[in-house]
């Protein structure tokens, strides 16, 4: 709809400004949601470094998989376009970096989870949003009011119904006091969206169908759902020591830096 965003004489990729924003308006929440949990402040460094890892694995993923293009052009590496990345690759390389930064300073981990949670729905909504400027994960055509063009057609807005209960499950996170265990609040946002995922599949156009009628994001959805019930179970009787509201917990020597 709008893959470039023009600013006096810049012209400016909106996917990158949108992610940019996203990822700064994510790391400010999760930084302010961990101190009102207890945990010290400058586990946002971790945050930070665990971007920058993602963020290279992202692009030597991609380069890996182009291996050829890339020894003819090896310039294209630092190349700004949001294509020439793998976002699989980044995610379980930022993941692992930032877990292993987390227990090797023995914070616990399932309260770091929940000062997680609200920065995570902004970043999917900023994903959805993203979607939207760039025409991508259309929706089929629809006949309605809040219909949008897209394509030469009138199309249901996926995007925005993805990135709305995604921006209602940050602002809903973030403002949460008392929580029965440990760990629920990631478990909501990461379950309420998996949800909306599941339910507004029904809506979109490019869709991977497998057999049985079953589309791949469906499929998907559900392992996720299950999983989350079955790690919410578990933690409400596996009670931790840690606690369930806004009271800071005491630092240990370890707790120094991140």
């Amino acid at each position: 709809m709008f893959p470039i965003i023009n600013i006096g004489p810049l012209a400016l990729q909106s996917a990158i400004l949108i992610l940019v924003l996203g990822l700064f308006a994510a790391s400010e929440v999760f930084s302010r949601r961990a101190v009102r949990l207890g945990l010290p402040e400058n586990i946002q460094n971790a945050g930070g470094l665990a971007l920058v890892v993602g963020v290279l694995a992202a692009r030597l993923g991609y380069a890996a998989l182009h291996l050829d293009a890339y020894l003819r052009d090896p310039v294209g590496l630092v190349s700004p376009q949001m294509a020439t990345t793998s976002v699989p690759a980044g995610l379980v390389a930022g993941g692992i970096f930032f877990a292993w930064r987390i227990y090797r300073r023995e914070l616990p981990p399932r309260l770091v989870l929940d000062a997680l949670a609200p920065g995570l729905a902004l970043m999917l909504a900023a994903l959805a949003i993203r979607d939207l400027a760039l025409g991508e994960n259309v929706g089929l055509p629809a006949d309605l009011p809040w219909a949008i063009d897209l394509w030469n057609a009138r199309r249901h807005p996926v995007q925005l119904y993805l990135a709305i209960p995604a921006l209602l499950l940050a602002v809903w996170s973030f403002r949460r006091g008392t929580r029965p265990f440990p760990g629920f609040d990631f478990l909501v946002v990461l379950g309420g969206y998996t949800l909306a995922v599941l339910i507004t599949s029904m809506w979109r156009e490019s869709s991977t169908t497998l057999p049985g009628d079953l589309r791949q994001e469906q499929l998907i959805a559900w392992l996720v759902l299950l999983g989350t019930t079955g790690l919410g179970a578990r933690w409400s009787q596996v009670r931790s020591a840690l606690p369930s509201t806004e009271q800071p917990i005491s630092p240990t020597p370890s707790m120094d830096e991140v």
